[in-house]
């Protein structure tokens, strides 16, 4: 399928990495930080995204996945594309992270692996893949200026994504390069 659309790509931190004061995922801190990224979703939507490519990483990524998945339900025609480092990434996840990883491979529209094997690389690679295939991000990021969050960040400012940029322990908002997000030429492969 080839088709001229609007796609927006996740980046984000791990649990552990995402500063805030638990990882329970019912407590306040999370259903308000679930909100404001439903928020941002459903607003790229109403801008013109039709498709959504998320890494599928524990965390963030995953995450926002399945708001996306929720969000179907009113937009059945919005796209989830998971964009994968390497088959087999979620080997070593504990059993709740590898079910979620599992539900959202169930329910994509498209699955793309980038690497056939595992490396330190292939991480790198998913990320400038979904950057690569986007004209908009949403980042859940507390402003460290290392890993790959930030890498991802920088890359998607440097191609002129429009950026929406959430920070997870405060929920504020940076956007960047709203004006500036172009149509282009995506194609993503159905699933059979």
């Amino acid at each position: 399928m080839a088709e001229t659309t609007r796609a927006c790509c996740f980046t984000g931190h791990r649990p552990e990495n995402m500063g805030l004061a638990t990882m329970d995922e019912n407590a306040q801190e999370y259903l308000l930080l679930k909100d404001v990224i439903r928020r941002e979703i459903r607003a790229k939507i109403e801008a013109g995204v039709c498709a959504f490519l998320t890494g599928c990483a524990r965390g963030a990524d995953i995450i926002c996945g399945e708001i996306v998945l929720e969000m179907k339900k009113s937009f059945p025609d919005v796209k989830l594309v998971c964009v994968l480092p390497f088959y087999g990434q979620e080997a070593n996840w504990s059993q709740r992270w590898k079910d979620r990883h599992a539900n959202l491979l169930a329910h994509t529209n498209a699955v793309v692996y980038v690497c056939a094997n595992y490396s330190k690389a292939a991480f790198l690679e998913r990320d400038r893949y979904m950057v690569d295939h986007s004209t908009d991000m949403i980042a859940i990021s507390t402003g460290s200026d290392t890993g790959g969050t930030a890498y991802t960040i920088k890359q998607a400012l440097k191609k002129q994504l429009s950026c929406v940029i959430i920070h997870p322990g405060t929920r504020n908002i940076v956007r960047k390069n709203e004006l500036q997000a172009e149509q282009m030429q995506l194609e993503f492969p159905e699933n059979n």
